[in-house]
């Protein structure tokens, strides 16, 4: 699942589902059962993925 939150990550629908998209590759990417939030300030989703319902990972 990819994560995007208005505003920070978007102000208009498409804005916000274009971030989601970007997190939801690379959680994709993380492995099944992965969340990733997107990261306004790199233009990227963030590079750590929790499994659900466990602590995000260092790294």
């Amino acid at each position: 699942m990819g994560i995007a939150c208005a505003p920070r990550d978007g102000e208009t629908p498409e804005a916000l589902l274009k971030s989601a998209d970007a997190a939801m590759y690379l959680a994709k990417a993380a492995g099944r059962g992965r969340y990733v939030f997107f990261d306004p300030d790199s233009g990227k989703a963030e590079s750590t993925a929790a499994p659900w319902g466990g602590p995000a990972e260092e790294g």
